[in-house]
Order: structure tokens, then sequence, then C-alpha cells
């Protein structure tokens, strides 16, 4: 299963208009939107988390083309657990940390196989 495609403009990045709402949200906020369905917040949360989740599971793999696999994974996850997510208050990271571990489960399940 993968993620749902973006609609994006002509520069490829999510649709201008609409994205504009979303970028000053928290990751609990986006994730919300995420579990109705909101493909644009997805878009703002795999922004937000790609490059500093790639830099992770490249070091730990060190193979960009497993670790560009492993994010795959990692925003399906994500997408498919979106509306059983339960904020965290006081924690304004738990998303981003969650997201984290995903990853590297997943590397150490690949290591394993």
């Amino acid at each position: 299963m993968t993620y749902p495609r973006v609609l994006t403009g002509s520069d490829g990045r999510p649709k201008a208009r609409q994205a504009k709402s979303r970028v000053g949200e928290t990751d609990d906020a986006l994730v919300q939107h995420v579990a109705r369905g909101d493909r644009l917040a997805f878009a703002r949360l795999v922004e937000r988390h790609s490059a500093r989740l790639m830099a992770l599971v490249v070091r730990i793999v060190g193979n960009r083309a497993v670790a560009e696999e492993i994010l795959q994974d990692v925003f399906t996850r994500a997408w498919i657990s979106a509306p059983s997510w339960q904020q965290k208050p006081g924690l304004p990271h738990a998303f981003a940390a969650w997201l984290s571990r995903v990853a590297t489960n997943l590397e150490i399940g690949r290591a394993h196989v």
C-alpha cells in the first residue's frame, strides 16, 4: 500500500492556496486532518519530517535507496495510523519521535530478515 498522491501545483509542491493554512499547524493538528483524509496535511507532515528521517535512516543503513524504501513504509504507516493517533499534551514532538521510532524499528526488522 502506498500513501495517497498529493495534489500539486506546476512547481511540484502541494497547492499553495490550501497548503498555506497548514504551515503553522502543529504535528498533532496535522495528524487530526490526516485522520479525516486530508492529503495536503499529510503532504505537510511528509515535507516537515522527510529530511530529518532520511538523514537518520541513511546513517543507520548506509544506503540511500534502502532508506527511501524505509521512509515510504514509515509514511504509509503514518497515514494508516493517523485515525488512532493520541495527542500527547505537553509533548510537542511526540509525533516526530514516533516517526523516528517507526523508522528505526523498520530498519531493525530489515536487518533480521
